[in-house]
């Protein structure tokens, strides 16, 4: 609920001659949400509703934001002197206004004695009777000699004949513009305002800044429509037409997903395409990803930031996706290629090594991507790996688990032919 604070400009109102006066009520949104106030006069000590007047009531206020609220005043010349009194009330248009209101200070406003009249001398009589009887004797000349008249001079109001207009499509990184539309007088001064709406056109935010007739669509009007305020000038007249709201600025978003091809497996290389976005001139970049095989957590792998990603030991027992990003206007949109299967080791034969040596077997199997490891024996008589094994030792062609460990025993013989048995 908004909690509204309200001020008034002094606690007394100058009338002049004719009983007119001016003060001004400033309402400030102390909520965390934006609101629409309502400004209303309450008459006090004998002050009737007709002596004030408020242009516009109701004014739409950010959070943290203030709106002036110039009240005019209008005393009748039959009104009794003495001092008068009003109040200022402030309170939600949307909501109970006796749940959230706030009532200014007492302001108050002194009526005199009407100056006593003085009698007029019969001298002036004589004076407006001869005034008189000319304009009558000039106006029958002139309708003897059928003319029109001299013309009358009227003082015509500033006012909006047709309201502004925006031109241009209301998209990331394009351009809008402003047709300030017509008014009723030539104006001395045309001011341009954007303001960025959102849910009703109703609810508009100056946008900062932008106060040229051209406004460059950004990231920050994505989701919101966009009008323009345009405030004329003529004289002491200042008068403020709206547009009509734009169209909501969409977001960047993918028509066609990206997708990954390809085999995931150690060894193999992974495609990924950026898919198809709704504005193909925005900037794309990829990340591919590491995740655990369900795809409840993925980090960025270091580096693979191309459309190819060769597939790695240290993607085993994980999956992999790629991480699409648009930017474009200060917008930024992210979509993800569907994740692969889990990585998998691939499957390797065991390279022959009997009658090798110790470094020559080791480097085989190592080529052959497992883990060498070269186990000695004093003696040739010794057939097991670990002293105790049984079963099967595998030998070359043997199918095992890359990165596998395979253990080579192989019998310390000095000048003889040296043959080994293998154990995975």
């Amino acid at each position: 609920m908004t909690t509204w604070q309200i001020g008034e400009s002094g606690t007394t109102v100058a009338l002049d001659g004719a009983g007119r006066g001016e003060l001004t009520f400033t309402v400030t949104n102390a909520g965390t949400a934006q609101d629409r106030a309502v400004l209303t006069i309450t008459p006090l000590d004998g002050a009737a509703d007709g002596w004030f007047t408020v242009p516009e009531p109701q004014r739409p206020v950010g959070p943290g934001a203030s709106v002036l609220y110039p009240v005019g005043v209008t005393v009748p010349p039959t009104t009794a002197a003495g001092t008068y009194g009003l109040q200022g009330v402030a309170y939600s248009a949307d909501h109970d206004p006796g749940e959230s209101s706030a009532t200014s200070k007492r302001v108050s406003l002194t009526v005199g004695e009407p100056a006593p009249r003085k009698g007029v001398p019969t001298w002036i009589f004589l004076v407006i009777a001869a005034v008189v009887l000319l304009v009558i004797a000039v106006i029958a000349f002139l309708l003897t000699r059928g003319g029109d008249g001299p013309p009358e001079e009227t003082v015509e109001e500033l006012r909006s004949t047709a309201e502004p207009a925006i031109s241009g499509t209301a998209d990331l990184g394009e351009t809008v513009t402003a047709d300030e539309g017509e008014w009723s007088v030539d104006r001395d001064e045309t001011a341009f305002q954007w303001v960025r709406c959102q849910g009703s056109p109703e609810l508009c935010t100056p946008i900062p800044g932008a106060t040229t007739a051209d406004h460059a669509v950004t990231g920050d009007d994505v989701d919101h429509s966009l009008r323009v305020e345009v405030t004329a000038t003529a004289g002491d007249d200042d008068v403020t037409a709206r547009s009509a709201p734009t169209s909501v600025v969409p977001s960047l978003s993918p028509t066609t997903l990206p997708q990954i091809s390809g085999t995931a497996q150690v060894g193999q290389t992974l495609t990924a395409t950026t898919g198809v976005w709704s504005r193909p001139d925005a900037a794309l970049t990829i990340q591919w990803q590491f995740c655990n095989s369900q795809i409840t957590a993925c980090g960025p792998i270091p580096g693979a930031t191309g459309t190819t990603y060769v597939v790695s030991t240290g993607d085993v027992s994980g999956a992999l996706r790629a991480e699409i990003t648009a930017t474009l206007a200060g917008a930024t949109s992210v979509a993800h290629t569907p994740a692969t299967g889990t990585v998998a080791s691939p499957i390797v034969s065991v390279p022959p090594v009997i009658g090798m040596t110790s470094g020559p077997a080791a480097a085989t199997l190592q080529a052959a991507g497992l883990r060498p490891f070269i186990v000695t024996y004093e003696s040739q008589q010794r057939s097991d790996c670990d002293g105790g094994a049984t079963g099967q030792v595998p030998a070359g062609g043997t199918q095992v688990l890359r990165d596998s460990e395979v253990t080579v025993e192989i019998p310390f013989v000095p000048d003889g032919p040296i043959l080994g048995h293998i154990c995975n």
